[in-house]
């Protein structure tokens, strides 16, 4: 009996198979990380690209009268349609799961920016009309369960992008 198992505890033979089962969760968990970031920066870049999509939209069909500057309701609606889902008619799919989320917002803002003071007293100030909008989606995850178990679920996406008035 004692033979026996002096001979199992100088057996190396299965050492490879236990190390590799205690770093297996860390593996797994490197690799789920890099997933899940990756992720994320591809919402990230996609929520980027309509938004400067639907700035420069804005910035074309912008009104500047003596007012300030304008954006019918029409207009609005076209660019919120174009930012969420890529088409002016709104009845895509959105780019991002996220955009389906009653958290989502999107604020669309014209107005003048002071953009030129000079200092001489015969010079004017220069204000041009200027459109911003800011989104903040909430983030979808590849495994929604992960994120819940570690608190990460309520990641917030949060870009704005702006464009002076550009004209027709």
């Amino acid at each position: 009996m004692f033979s026996l198992s002096n001979k199992l505890w100088h057996d190396r033979r299965g050492n490879v198979a236990v190390e590799f089962a205690f770093f297996l969760p860390f593996l797994l968990l490197l690799l789920v990380g890099g997933l899940e970031i990756g992720n994320a920066i591809h919402q990230g870049s996609l929520i980027e690209k309509n938004l400067r999509a639907g700035t420069l939209y804005a910035a074309r069909i912008l009104n500047p009268d003596a007012n300030g500057p304008a954006l019918s309701a029409a207009d609005r609606a076209t660019i919120q349609n174009l930012v969420r889902t890529g088409g002016q008619s709104g009845l895509d799919q959105p780019v991002v799961p996220g955009w389906a989320d009653a958290a989502a917002s999107l604020v669309i803002d014209a107005s003048l920016e002071h953009v030129f003071s000079t200092e001489s007293a015969t010079a004017t100030d220069i204000s041009i009309p200027v459109v911003r909008l800011t989104a903040s989606v909430p983030y979808r995850p590849l495994l929604p369960g992960l994120l819940a178990y570690v608190k990460l679920n309520d990641i917030l996406i949060q870009l704005s992008h702006e464009q002076a008035y550009v004209g027709i």
